[in-house]
């Protein structure tokens, strides 16, 4: 794996001299030089290096002042110090910033290329862990999309989500026991972002760049391929969502329509709506039983069969979704084709209503429950892990839709806020220990990706981890 090394120092033939050294020890290092601070901050922040060897003495700016703003600036790299000066006060103020070590001139080349060598190891190491986690971290932030958490992952989207300005979601209901890497390839092959499996089902957010129906078939199409033909799977398409504010409600399409048995289906070719009268609105907005009853009793009396069956059809899936919405899990409604009056009709539809309430009752009695304070407590002992709102709802055996409302209504904070302000306070108090880096606090709090975790750090701080490390350290000494 190839590092990238920044070598700083006012002296142009120490610059190179150490080039020398590790060029020939490190020979697929990426080598740059900076002769002054200044430079040394905008490389940082035009390559990115991986490792930088600082000198502490230069003119202007000074190699601790340059380390101060290239963290400042989000850049995460790990640094060396190369200095004469071996006090108390440079190491202290090193120590602070993160310096993994440093170089006494003069220095011996084999001491040179250990210490070097050894962090780099790290670094390397680092670099293969985070290769690993970055399915998960995407499949976090499409997670906190489709559960409305735009604010909490607007820094970190990819600029194709960014830029694009209309979107699907495709829901993939996999065979028992299957978990679909074919499909987490095809995903990457046609720039599809893979949200967390879920009770067999994974979410997927496709940015759509010309034409709706033939992008998403074309990827449907793909997915489809990829299985096995003897494990049996179907897609699910939501409608097209104009964009990334809305895709809680494409989520909630392309679940509800996943239990169709079919290889492919689209939510609007499934579910035709027609605009609804008033007094049916607010009847299915308000979940009143008694008045959609009578609605239903009205509208069989009134209209012809075939009619009053398609219509009754429409209907039973508005209070189905009404119901979906508020976190209950069930397959689509259903309706016999076979009735032969109206009165046959009303029967079947009264069966439907009659078990939809009873679900709906079922809700309330487990929402009862104290469920809110079981999420909290489960928080509190696993923040550290990588614990998804689906991994969370699975704890608590409650739709994610659900536990994401649940927060809302009974916290008036969204669920990956909740999670992020508990990982910052204990991110806090782990500051205070001098001798742990940034990183290892990172992954101790629950971040996988140290960038991200400063990103967030500084959101809900107002500082980078560094600059509060500081702070907090300069505070405690008064």
């Amino acid at each position: 794996m190839t590092l990238k090394l920044l070598i700083v120092d006012d002296e142009p033939i120490e610059r190179q001299a150490l080039q020398q050294i590790l060029q020939k020890a490190f020979p697929d290092f990426q080598m740059m030089q900076a002769k002054n601070g200044r430079e040394a901050v905008e490389y940082a922040l035009k390559e990115e290096p991986d490792l930088v060897l600082m000198d502490i003495l230069m003119p202007g700016m000074t190699g601790l002042e340059a380390i101060e703003l290239i963290q400042q600036k989000g850049i995460e790299c790990q640094f060396v110090m190369v200095t004469a000066f071996d006090t108390f006060d440079y190491a202290k103020s090193a120590l602070q910033l993160g310096v993994k070590d440093y170089l006494l001139k003069p220095t011996t080349p084999k001491e040179m290329t250990q210490i070097i060598g050894a962090i780099a190891e790290k670094i390397i190491a680092e670099k293969q862990q985070k290769q690993q986690f970055e399915p998960f971290i995407e499949q976090a932030f499409v997670s906190q999309l489709l559960f409305d958490a735009m604010d909490s992952v607007e820094d970190v989207l990819p600029l194709p989500l960014k830029e694009t300005t209309s979107f699907a979601v495709l829901m993939v209901t996999f065979a028992e026991q299957v978990k679909g890497e074919a499909v987490l390839k095809k995903a990457q092959q046609y720039g599809v972002y893979s949200g967390v499996l879920y009770e067999q089902r994974r979410p997927f957010i496709i940015p759509i760049k010309e034409d709706f129906r033939q992008e998403t078939m074309r990827v449907a199409k793909a997915f489809i391929a990829a299985l096995e033909e003897q494990h049996y799977s179907s897609v699910a398409i939501s409608s097209q969502i104009p964009s990334l504010d809305e895709l809680s409600r494409g989520y909630r399409e392309a679940w509800l329509v996943s239990g169709v048995a079919q290889r492919v289906i689209y939510f609007e070719d499934y579910v035709q709506f027609v605009p609804m009268e008033a007094d049916w609105q607010a009847a299915i907005d308000q979940l009143d039983w008694h008045k959609i009853r009578l609605l239903f009793q009205q509208m069989t009396q009134q209209k012809p069969l075939a009619e009053a069956r398609e219509e009754a059809f429409q209907k039973l899936w508005q209070v189905h979704i009404q119901l979906h919405q508020l976190g209950l899990e069930m397959g689509p409604p259903t309706l016999s084709f076979s009735d032969e009056s109206q009165a046959q009709l009303l029967k079947d539809i009264f069966q439907a209503i009659d078990q939809l309430a009873r679900h709906e009752e079922w809700l309330k009695k487990r929402q009862e429950s104290d469920k809110m304070q079981q999420a909290k407590t489960y928080i509190d002992q696993h923040f550290s892990e990588d614990i998804s709102l689906e991994t969370l709802a699975a704890y608590l055996h409650l739709n994610p839709i659900y536990v994401s409302k649940l927060f809302k209504d009974k916290l008036n904070i969204n669920y990956i806020d909740y999670l992020s302000e508990i990982r910052i306070k204990h991110a806090k108090k782990r500051l205070l220990e001098q001798e742990t880096s940034t990183k290892e606090i990172a992954y101790d709090v629950g971040y996988r990706d140290p960038n991200y975790f400063s990103k967030v750090f500084k959101k809900y701080t107002g500082y980078s981890p560094t600059e509060y490390r500081k702070r907090a350290l300069a505070y405690d000494e008064i």
